[in-house]
């Protein structure tokens, strides 16, 4: 059967500051400058964009889509990012003129935390001392 090939469903906790900081990472369109949206060609009519705050006990969820292609093509992977019940759209996504983005967008993205601290994407024993607090990110 092909179980063997699923990964298994991840559950992690965090506090609010990390949510923030994983939207921001991820590049969520609500928390982007004017000058951002303007470059995509998009009219920034609310200059409150930047001031939220995850409500307590906020869900946020990584999705790894698989899109069927037709035609002998290889699927291709996508990742959704929703928040409490809502999609996020990400500038990266954006930029290609799409709403969700691409898996090889999210490996870069995964790849330049690593370059950060190589401890947020893997774990093992050399890790196990490492603070993974993401809030101090931000600054």
């Amino acid at each position: 059967s092909g179980d063997e090939r699923r990964k298994p469903f991840t559950v992690f906790s965090c506090h609010d500051v990390t949510i923030l900081s994983l939207l921001y990472g991820v590049g969520a369109d609500f928390l982007s400058s004017s000058k951002d949206l303007v470059a995509l060609g998009i009219d920034p009519k609310n200059d409150q964009r930047w001031r939220y705050w995850p409500d307590y006990a906020s869900t946020l969820v990584f999705e790894l889509v698989r899109v069927e292609n037709l035609g002998g093509k290889e699927d291709e992977f996508e990742i959704r990012i929703v928040l409490n019940n809502e999609p996020i759209r990400t500038l990266t996504a954006m930029r290609k003129g799409k709403d969700v983005m691409n898996a090889s967008d999210f490996t870069e993205l995964t790849q330049l935390l690593n370059e950060v601290n190589p401890c947020v994407v893997r774990s093992g024993p050399e890790c196990e001392t490492v603070d993974r607090d993401m809030s101090t990110w931000t600054g």
